[in-house]
C-alpha cells in the first residue's frame, strides 16, 4: 500500500494532466459533514481505529493532521474511524459535563449564564463535551462534581462511544467561543 504523501502526489499529478495545466483543486465536501467543523477551525485531528473497545482510544491509524486531502484519503480507506482532537495543539479547551452530577456545580460557577450551550458542544454517551478557544490561567474544577477539564486529546464527532453511540454536534453552525470568565482562575 502506498503512503499518503505518494498517493496525494500521484492524485495531484493525474488531475493536472487531465486538465492540461495546474488548475486550482476544489475539494468535494466530505462524506461526513461532522469533519468539516474540524477543518473549518484548522484543528489537528488524528484518526483512531474504532473497531474494538480495546483499541478505542489509542490505536491510531495515521498521524494527526489538518490537511483535507490526507483526512479525505483516510476516510476513503478505512471504515469506522474515530477522530481525536488534539486540544492544546488546536488551541481548544475541552470541558466535560456529566449532566446528572453537574447542575449544581454549573449553577454555582455560572449563575444564570449558559454560554457553554452557545459554543460548539456534543454529547458523548452520558456526558457533554463543550469546546472553547484555548485560554491560559484556567481554574481547577476540583470540588465541582460533574465538571472536568479535558487534557491531551478527546474524541469528536463523527466518532462512536465504546457502547456504539454516535457522537453528534449539538449545533454544527455554533461558533467556537472564548473560554468564559467563570472558567478562568481568579487573580487575587
Amino acid at each position: 500500500m502506498k503512503d499518503v504523501k505518494t498517493f496525494l502526489a500521484e492524485l495531484d499529478e493525474k488531475r493536472r494532466s487531465q486538465t492540461n495545466g495546474p488548475a486550482a483543486y476544489v475539494p468535494p465536501p466530505f462524506l461526513d459533514p461532522a469533519l468539516e467543523i474540524a477543518l473549518r477551525h484548522s484543528w489537528l485531528i488524528a484518526p483512531i481505529n474504532g473497531h474494538s473497545k480495546l483499541s478505542f482510544y489509542w490505536d491510531r491509524v495515521g498521524s494527526p493532521s489538518r490537511d483535507r486531502q490526507e483526512i479525505d484519503f483516510l476516510v476513503d480507506q478505512y471504515i469506522n474511524l474515530n477522530w481525536a482532537l488534539e486540544l492544546e495543539a488546536s488551541g481548544v479547551v475541552g470541558l466535560e459535563i456529566e449532566p446528572g452530577l453537574s447542575w449544581q456545580s454549573l449553577t454555582v460557577l455560572t449563575g444564570d449564564e449558559c454560554e457553554w450551550q452557545r459554543t460548539l458542544h456534543f454529547a458523548a454517551g452520558n456526558r457533554w463535551n463543550v469546546l472553547f478557544s484555548h485560554a491560559s490561567g484556567l481554574r481547577s474544577l476540583k470540588g465541582f462534581p460533574g465538571l472536568r477539564l479535558a487534557s491531551g486529546s478527546i474524541l469528536i464527532p463523527p466518532s462512536h462511544t465504546p457502547s456504539g453511540i454516535e457522537m453528534k454536534w449539538a449545533d454544527p453552525c455554533a461558533p467556537l467561543l472564548p473560554a468564559p470568565a467563570w472558567l478562568r482562575a481568579r487573580s487575587t
